[in-house]
């Protein structure tokens, strides 16, 4: 029988973590939670449940993820985030999976998004592919501050399994607008350091009106009723927020550049 271990990362998590533990203890070995600093009940919870609860101080997602994946005592890594449950259907595929052996290094899992009140079958939220099993040899986590991929090699077989991965994500406008928020800064700040261009009018323009275009029509949001026209203009604004403040950095540092050219003994 092959072994499992998964890995979780959290940040006051307590009303998601329970039942993703539960679900995942029906396929793991071992369950490894990475918290970086939680306040509320999340490590009574994940204690209570008989996980391995470590506190590492965050290091963005890609790095937190690795720095669990570390720890653990198996070659074969699921990684979940704290409000993704396994459904029944992906719970009987790993069991068949780990008796008959594993015959990929890297496996991948179609998730689910959870938004105010339903799944969402359409547009950008839609059904997506994810790599999230695989042998620790083979791939890890990239550094990106936000969005991280999974690294492999391309040239590797990657395998899809039945089922799916439920993830719960925003139950409220409020919760959405708060990460979007906080993704938006990150996405910019990742922009700026990878030297992408300041955005001009145009481009505040005509990127949030096609996102909205392409989410609503295009990928067809629209089948997904009021869902889908809400999901779809919160997108346009979260690429508008992302180039806004990529926008801003820019600003910021040529101020910034302006003012110590000004200085007395400046170049």
């Amino acid at each position: 029988m092959e072994k499992i271990s998964v890995i979780i990362i959290t940040l006051n998590e307590e009303r998601n973590i329970a039942a993703t533990i539960n679900a995942a203890w029906r396929v793991a070995d071992e369950i490894i939670v990475a918290d970086s600093g939680s306040t509320d009940q999340t490590e009574t919870i994940c204690k209570r449940k008989g996980v391995r609860f470590i506190v590492q101080p965050w290091l963005g997602y890609g790095p937190q993820r690795n720095a669990a994946v570390a720890l653990a005592a198996h070659e074969y890594i699921l990684v979940l985030d704290a409000d993704e449950i396994l459904s029944d259907t992906m719970i009987e595929e790993l069991l068949a999976l780990k008796g008959r052996g594993f015959s990929a290094k890297v496996y991948s899992f179609e998730r689910i998004n959870y938004y105010f009140g339903r799944f969402m079958k359409h547009g950008m939220e839609g059904p997506e592919i994810k790599a999230r099993l695989y042998h620790r040899d083979y791939a890890n986590w990239d550094n990106k501050l936000v969005h991280e991929d999974l690294a492999f090699d391309r040239e590797l077989h990657v395998v899809k399994l039945k089922g799916q991965i439920l993830h719960y994500t925003y139950r409220s406008i409020e919760e959405y607008n708060l990460k979007s928020d906080k993704y938006s800064t990150l996405s910019a700040r990742a922009y700026y350091e990878s030297g992408k261009e300041e955005p001009g009018i145009i481009k505040l323009i005509i990127s949030p009106a096609f996102t909205f275009v392409n989410a609503y029509f295009f990928k067809a949001g629209f089948l997904d009723g009021w869902h889908g026209w809400i999901m779809a203009k919160l997108q346009a604004n979260y690429v508008l927020q992302k180039y806004s403040k990529l926008k801003m950095i820019y600003r910021k540092s040529n101020e910034a550049a302006s003012h110590s050219a000004d200085q007395p003994g400046s170049i």
